[in-house]
């Protein structure tokens, strides 16, 4: 199997739906008496650091620069 990257714009749109309907959930039951207007911006604030994390430039391993030079000497 080989290995992918992640889609970090599908990740981070899929985390705000799921917190959307899940602070609408919350909203309507009953499980967290008084005001719930920070379940939204919780939300926000998470799926920014998501993307702000899956947007880091990534290091490459020394072994795997070592495989991409077919002449290491030359």
């Amino acid at each position: 199997m080989t290995r992918h990257d992640t889609d970090v714009v599908s990740l981070v749109a899929a985390l705000l739906f799921l917190g959307i309907v899940g602070s609408w959930a919350l909203d309507r039951s009953a499980l967290l008496p008084g005001s719930k207007g920070w379940l939204l911006p919780l939300v926000l604030v998470a799926a920014g650091v998501v993307g702000l994390l899956g947007a880091r430039p990534r290091r490459r391993n020394a072994d795997a620069d070592a495989l991409d030079d077919p002449y290491p000497d030359a």
